[in-house]
């Protein structure tokens, strides 16, 4: 089974579409780390990221709007799965909202989500990238 790592913001609304593209995915099969569901109270919120990205996860998937590439929590998440090479952990950027490209991720294609009712076939492409 595919394992994906879901990084988002909490700002402007972006976690709903989070936790809907994480049940979408779950629907198609896929185990999916979020930190809504992943992370208990008490637990040390960097080093069961940090686990994630390194050992338990197949595939990280960045919500990219200009929320979360102001956050820091994203940015750091991002930085951790970009230095994954002995992983060579893919990394697939989701656009929800149109935003400035980061250098780190020009080069590597991503899904359009920013038309909302489009949710559907954006899914599709997205599925047929994870597998």
């Amino acid at each position: 089974m595919i394992r994906c790592f879901i990084s988002h913001t909490w700002r402007e609304g972006e976690h709903h579409f989070a936790m809907r593209l994480a049940s979408a995915l779950k629907k198609r099969q896929i185990k999916v780390w979020i930190d809504e569901e992943k992370i208990s109270p008490g637990s040390f919120i960097m080093a069961a990221i940090q686990r994630a990205i390194k050992h338990e996860v197949d595939i990280f998937i960045f919500i990219m709007s200009p929320a979360s590439l102001r956050s820091r929590w994203c940015r750091i998440e991002l930085k951790l799965a970009l230095s994954q090479e002995e992983y060579c952990i893919p990394i697939i950027p989701v656009l929800i909202k149109p935003s400035a490209i980061p250098r780190s991720l020009k080069n590597i294609k991503y899904a359009d989500f920013t038309k909302p009712s489009c949710f559907d076939s954006a899914m599709d492409y997205l599925i047929a990238e994870v597998h």
